[in-house]
């Protein structure tokens, strides 16, 4: 199943998202979730980045308990972090959804 997580916060955080990013803390993303691509971004508002997963079907659930975890772990450390994963969409769905960022 494809997965596309977008995460957004402002520019004046980034030092502390890279650093819980970095963390050894931090929950370990699963070594079964395959990364497909990435993109990172800034705005007029902010910075951002798009990922790309392809995660078994049966694993979708244990996915997006880790990412919630580890939204939690930044979000603690970066006010204004956000994240929103989508599950389930087809790949033309997420080259609608990466289009506009490169624009």
């Amino acid at each position: 199943m494809k997965i596309l997580v977008q995460i957004d916060f402002p520019v004046h955080v980034a030092k502390q998202v890279i650093e819980a990013y970095q963390s050894s803390s931090i929950p370990q993303r699963p070594d079964y979730a395959q990364e497909l691509g990435s993109i990172a971004y800034t705005t007029p508002t902010g910075c951002g980045a798009t990922y790309l997963f392809e995660v078994p079907d049966d694993k979708v659930a244990e996915f997006e308990r880790n990412h919630i975890q580890r939204t939690t772990f930044i979000g603690s450390r970066a006010t204004g972090f956000v994240a929103h994963c989508h599950v389930g969409l087809s790949v033309p769905e997420v080259v609608g959804d990466l289009m506009p960022l490169l624009a």
